[in-house]
């Protein structure tokens, strides 16, 4: 339990989690340039084509991708929904037969639409 709230603890630090993140990435970008230096000098043709088409896309990332953590807020893409003042969370026993009406209805409409298409016994379905 106290191992999981220190690292909560930590992780709600934005300026320790953006270093790791920072530092993580160019480590492995580190360790990419070497792999695509290993490859480049050992490696086939098609090695040496992938290190010149992934070279540059990776080296881009390297910088875009910190510029994102330092820079940019984090976006709220979902609006909590606010309950209307007349919205009743409870049905009343008033209102139960105009659900069971309106479901009922549905229900029709839907086996309705489902026989329209017709059966589909004996066909394969490839």
């Amino acid at each position: 339990m106290w191992m999981r709230q220190l690292v909560f603890k930590l992780w709600e630090n934005k300026e320790l989690r953006n270093w790791s993140f920072t530092i993580g990435l160019w480590l492995v970008t580190v360790v990419g340039a070497r792999f695509a230096w290993l490859a480049w000098q050992h490696g086939y043709a098609f090695d040496r084509l992938m290190v010149i088409l992934a070279g540059p896309i990776m080296g881009s990332m390297a910088v875009i991708i910190p510029f994102r953590f330092w820079l940019v807020p984090p976006i709220h893409t979902e609006e909590r929904l606010k309950p209307e003042a007349n919205d009743d969370p409870k049905p009343t026993a008033s209102k139960y037969p105009e659900a069971v009406a309106a479901a009922g209805a549905r229900n029709w409409q839907i086996a309705r639409d489902a026989a329209a298409l017709g059966s589909t016994m004996g066909r394969r379905n490839f």
